[in-house]
């Protein structure tokens, strides 16, 4: 056991955690934070295809620190994934990419934290994180954001020959707590889901933020299959003004705030969908003929683009 680990662990209460062990409970770090190691070795194996013809779909994870100031990326996370679409599992994590880009001065004083980062956005590198290719079909990947409404429109205004890509959210909006009960409802962070699920990881990159939520669309079943309906299909958003009255419940049925639109909203990708959440609107609302909604259409490739 290394120093680091005894330092973390209070090895001088283990006779009190036998004494009274419903006092405390164990939390285990995130093994896949290991891939972010410089020596490993990809594609890293994590399943095995299914024996169907073309099975094989690929999606790029991505996280960004972003300068309040301007808008800007400038920390930049990816990692290229591949899953099987029949199966809805993952086959391999196939490259991991990093990089800095004219960080602000409290980062180029720590970049000893981004050990194995790029010194600078390589735009030929990032493209081929996107590049279609024979193992996949062909199909161009699709991005996995945990905030996608925040890093769309800058990584569209610094790579905006990629503006034409289908993007999806693995944090605000992504109904985790359908798939596991034992994940919150709504989602407010990784932290909190890694408490749910008593592990941790150590949040110093944007690499970190990607691999943390990598594990979970391993360990969740169905994330996968959701997450790739989504990419692939047309989306309609529902949004409900002067309707402060009645927030609680439209949060109950998981619309959200939206501080750029002013109002309530909720994605839906399908019409029956549509149409339940319209008629549960009208009840809330007490407003049959909709006067305070309104309804936006959109293909996979506009979604959280800047309006």
């Amino acid at each position: 056991m290394t120093d680091s680990m005894i330092r973390q662990f209070p090895l001088n209460r283990i006779s009190e955690i036998r004494e009274h062990p419903e006092n405390f409970r164990l939390e285990i770090a995130i093994p896949f934070m290991a891939f972010a190691s410089g020596n490993q070795r990809f594609p890293i194996e994590l399943g095995q295809p299914s024996d169907n013809p073309d099975p094989l779909r690929s999606m790029v994870i991505l996280s960004a620190d972003i300068q309040s100031r301007d808008s800007r990326m400038y920390a930049l996370g990816m990692m290229r994934v591949t899953y099987d679409r029949y199966t809805s599992k993952l086959v391999s994590l196939d490259r991991i990419w990093s990089g800095l880009e004219n960080p602000p001065e409290n980062v180029r004083e720590n970049q000893d934290l981004y050990t194995t980062a790029a010194r600078r956005f390589d735009d030929e590198d990032i493209r081929d994180m996107f590049r279609s290719d024979a193992r996949t079909g062909g199909v161009t990947p699709f991005a996995v954001s945990l905030q996608p409404y925040a890093e769309r429109p800058p990584f569209d205004c610094r790579f905006p020959e990629l503006g034409t890509l289908s993007w999806v959210t693995g944090g605000r909006g992504f109904p985790w707590g359908e798939l596991d009960p034992d994940l919150p409802a709504q989602f407010s962070s990784l932290h909190m889901m890694c408490i749910k699920k008593r592990v941790f990881f150590n949040e110093k990159t944007p690499l970190d933020r990607c691999l943390a939520l990598l594990w979970f669309m391993h360990m969740v079943p169905g994330v996968l299959e959701r997450m790739a309906a989504e990419a692939d299909s047309a989306a309609s958003i529902i949004q409900v003004r002067n309707c402060f009255n009645q927030k609680d419940d439209l949060k109950q049925r998981r619309f959200r705030w939206s501080s750029e639109d002013r109002c309530w909203c909720k994605t839906v990708y399908n019409e029956s969908e549509l149409n339940e959440e319209l008629e549960a609107v009208r009840d809330i609302m007490m407003d049959p003929d909709d006067r305070n909604v309104r309804i936006i259409e959109t293909a996979p490739w506009e979604r959280y683009k800047k309006r």
